[in-house]
């Protein structure tokens, strides 16, 4: 699946030159050939070498789960075609890290700058384009691709509209930037563009929200897509005419596919026209696991089998039946791992779906059956009509009789990425997040439809886990372990000017002594704490709650426990975190991962006034200038850690030195409640290379790290942890962060 902006090249860019001298590039078979085709001339007119992927020093890619990826050396450069192209145009080479193919980068390619933002809005959007994979300029240079305005009156946008700047540059408004945020895609521009922004049109026109997605207008991979998504038979075309997508390659059909002899016949005709060898079973002392070990790629339905784990821990290429025919009539390799219906699938239902009763609307034509397939895959009842015995509307848009029904009757409306996601995770989770309630104002987010891919660090984890022999429940086995994403790591200790003893608290005792004297905090009528609590009185609901630099006495805490709320014993276990402002201390940085309700101490007076627990809504953390101090948005932070369920730094290791952190032990414990690791000292350089590998130190300890800064490696400071666990999102090419420049 191509995540990121691809580039044009035109024969107006093939002129002779020396810019690529040096690169010795290997395109992808997952880049479109036209496209292939135009880079390789581009790249060799201007000095470029095509070589064996094992020789090359830049990997041209629209994914970074290509085919042969594990051949790639350690110290290639993974870019998307955009880098060629931004090369040229630019008269020199780009930092490769701004054009990865990597989906946790999800600004990739993106070079942004402010046209009239106001200075706080500006500093958010320079940090999450930065933390994300883009680029930002303090002026309208010639390189800028998006431009941030609210209104066409300032000097920024009239010289991007009036003077001679590239085509490509788009003028959106700043909101595009929070609801690609929300969802975790690059949502359609179409909605935010000006100069006329319809995004800022009340009364805008929605008859194309009321028609639906059909395939008109829609991108070709997607009708590809949408359109093999419920095959089960290849579809009628002229072989003659075929490419050999397939070419060398030996597959497996598993036992698990299971379909007739003829259409397995008609499979293998079309694989052997597209130059594949089938594997089989017949030859003397044939097997299953043996065809696995002999073939490259494994075709099978479920991924709870032995044949799958056995494919996976040798590295073979698994996916499914829908994959082989996209890949066939997009005549393009792609990756399995790109897909959620290309990769395989539990063999059981998502716990909890199978009690659904899923109705759609504003999707049409490929689109509709698409989303049928999904409900299908998921285990839930799909229906054509909406009732009331319905528990569920997936919408693209807010518009439609369905949704004012289900409005009317109480039932949930959510967006597909609700439905993606619980696939993603095959767990069923809860509807009650903003990603999954948000709609595009005068628009639908059809257009988002089919961007889901498992990913492959999470195949690479599981295989990891696997290998170790951890045990799984039935339940978790099938949910493939949390995507790696671009979340931040960050440095457990204030600057040097900064007292450590007043942001690093040490370990608070977990057990609440209730012998101690029984003062009443500040703002805390004594009388409450003395006042029985009436018989028979009962917690209305459990909370477990750590307080951290926020004065709960022993008698509060003594009365918390009989209203329901219990300090925790472990980061695990919190559902609220009770501080009066945003705090890099061990308590805040290992619970934020579980995404605790994060309330003000006002919430513990008022409800032992009340003799209840009270709702956290008007209790949540706001703290202007602490939030402002690390440059976190709690409400997203907090977003954020619900998505990524504690594995933030998963699949991470941080190599800290002696001298980065004043706690190292504070420091182990903030990465391991991320789900990453910690190691004192250094790498050497084969570890250093590693892609999920981070050198956390301090200039005092230069010479620890030094020659691999000669090799490349960049060595992050420790705000670069600390801030991003607070944050939740890895700034990994903010340079304000960086001790050296890869």
């Amino acid at each position: 699946m191509a995540t990121h902006d691809s580039s044009s090249f035109q024969s107006a860019q093939i002129c002779q030159g020396q810019l690529f001298v040096g690169v010795s590039f290997h395109v992808a078979s997952s880049v479109a050939l036209d496209v292939c085709a135009g880079l390789c001339r581009v790249l060799q007119a201007n000095g470029g070498e095509s070589v064996a992927i094992e020789q090359a020093t830049h990997v041209i890619s629209d994914t970074i789960a290509f085919d042969n990826w594990r051949d790639a050396g350690r110290n290639v450069h993974i870019v998307t075609p955009s880098w060629v192209d931004r090369s040229m145009r630019a008269g020199a080479l780009q930092g490769p890290q701004f054009f990865s193919p990597d989906p946790r980068s999800l600004f990739s390619g993106i070079i942004a700058c402010s046209g009239d933002l106001p200075n706080r809005d500006e500093d958010a959007a320079r940090q999450a384009i930065t933390s994300l994979g883009g680029q930002w300029r303090e002026a309208l240079t010639d390189d800028v691709t998006h431009l941030f305005c609210l209104t066409s009156n300032s000097d920024q946008y009239k010289k991007a509209t009036t003077e001679h700047m590239h085509d490509e540059i788009r003028i959106l408004l700043p909101h595009w930037l929070d609801d690609s945020l929300t969802t975790r895609r690059r949502i359609s521009y179409e909605q935010y563009s000006f100069p006329d922004p319809p995004f800022l049109s009340i009364g805008a026109n929605l008859a194309h929200v009321m028609r639906g997605s059909t395939l008109a207008g829609m991108c070709t991979w997607k009708t590809i897509l949408f359109s093999t998504a419920s095959l089960d038979y290849p579809a009628e075309r002229d072989f003659e005419a075929a490419t050999n997508v397939w070419h060398g390659l030996r597959i497996f059909l598993s036992p698990s596919v299971v379909i007739s002899v003829e259409q397995r016949h008609a499979v293998e005709a079309m694989l052997r026209h597209g130059g594949a060898e089938i594997v089989t079973t017949n030859q003397p002392g044939g097997s299953d696991m043996v065809a696995i070990d002999t073939c490259d790629i494994l075709v099978t339905r479920y991924r709870d089998d032995a044949l799958f784990a056995h494919a996976l821990q040798r590295g073979k290429v698994i996916g499914t039946l829908q994959w082989l025919f996209h890949v066939d009539q997009s005549a393009k390799y792609s990756s399995p791992t790109d897909q959620l219906l290309h990769f395989p699938t539990p063999s059981w239902p998502i716990k909890g779906f199978s009690e659904q009763s899923i109705s759609i609307t504003n999707y049409s034509g490929a689109s509709r059956d698409y989303m049928k397939k999904l409900i299908m895959v998921a285990g839930a009842n799909f229906t054509t009509t909406l009732t009331r015995g319905n528990t569920c509307l997936i919408a693209s848009s807010t518009q439609g009789m369905k949704v004012e029904k289900a409005r009317t009757w109480g039932i949930v409306i959510v967006n597909h990425l609700w439905l993606e996601d619980c696939l993603l995770h095959w767990k069923f989770l809860t509807p009650a997040n903003s990603k999954y309630i948000w709609f595009p104002q005068n628009g639908d987010i059809t257009a988002n439809l089919g961007e889901c891919a498992i990913g492959r660090y999470t195949v690479e984890m599981w295989k990891e886990e696997q290998a170790q022999g951890e045990n799984h429940s039935s339940e978790s086995t099938g949910s493939i372990p949390a995507i790696a994403t671009a979340a931040s790591i960050q440095e457990v200790h204030e600057s040097q000017h900064e007292p450590h003893g007043e942001e690093i608290e040490e370990l608070e005792s977990e057990e609440v002594d209730y012998d101690g004297p029984e003062r009443a905090p500040v703002g805390v009528k004594p009388e409450i704490l003395h006042k029985p609590l009436p018989a028979g009185t009962a917690p209305t609901r459990k909370v477990f709650y750590y307080a951290t630099q926020v004065d709960i006495s022993n008698a509060q805490a003594k009365m918390l426990v009989q209203l329901g709320a219990k300090p925790a014993r472990k980061p695990e276990q919190v559902t609220h975190l009770i501080a009066d402002q945003v705090l890099r201390t061990k308590k805040f940085l290992t619970s934020i991962n579980y995404a605790p309700a994060i309330v003000n101490s006002q919430w513990v007076k008022d409800s032992l006034e009340k003799q209840c627990l009270l709702p956290e809504e008007g209790y949540l953390l706001k703290h202007a200038e602490s939030a402002e101090k690390y440059g976190v948005h709690i409400g997203k932070a907090v977003q954020l850690a619900q998505e990524h369920k504690a594995s933030l730094l998963r699949g991470y290791t941080f190599y800290v030195t002696p001298s980065a952190v004043a706690d190292h032990n504070l420091v182990r414990a903030v990465v391991n409640a991320a789900g990453g690791k910690m190691k004192a000292g250094v790498p050497n350089l084969r570890h250093a290379q590693e892609e999920n590998s981070f050198i956390i130190s301090h200039k005092n300890d230069q010479s620890m790290w030094e020659n691999l800064a000669r090799q490349g490696i960049t060595v992050y400071t420790s705000d670069f942890l600390l801030n991003g666990v607070l944050r939740q999102m890895l700034p990994l090419n903010d340079r304000l962060y960086q001790l050296t420049e890869a």
